[in-house]
């Protein structure tokens, strides 16, 4: 199955005959501070998923006091495509108004779980 590939596979966008087991608990890769929204970083994090495994991913940026969803949560797996989804997280951080200038202390987050079709 393409997931993330041509457009952001949204879990409003599965056809509705697919089923996802949501149940595992949530992880986190952190992004080291110096290369912030890195295409290589996503594209390190897209290359370590196994095949057939799902990652249902939700983009964040954090600091010590707040947390910012950059979108709703989208599906992933080892084929998905890393400049797409660099694209698309520079895009919502831009739309999202949040203002890192002057803040030290900013980390890219992708918030990410397995899932599996039951």
């Amino acid at each position: 199955m393409e997931l993330t590939t041509k457009n952001i596979t949204f879990l409003k966008d599965l056809d509705p005959q697919y089923k996802l087991d949501l149940r595992s608990g949530w992880m986190y890769y952190n992004f080291p501070v110096s290369v912030f929204i890195s295409l290589g970083e996503i594209e390190t994090f897209i290359k370590s998923i196994k095949s057939n495994t799902i990652y249902l991913i939700t983009p964040l940026l954090r600091t010590s006091v707040v947390r910012v969803s950059l979108s709703s949560s989208f599906l992933v797996n080892n084929r998905s495509n890393p400049i797409l989804i660099h694209y698309f997280i520079i895009q919502q951080w831009r739309n999202s108004g949040f203002n890192i200038n002057g803040t030290k202390e900013v980390t890219f987050t992708i918030q990410y779980k397995g899932v599996w079709f039951i």
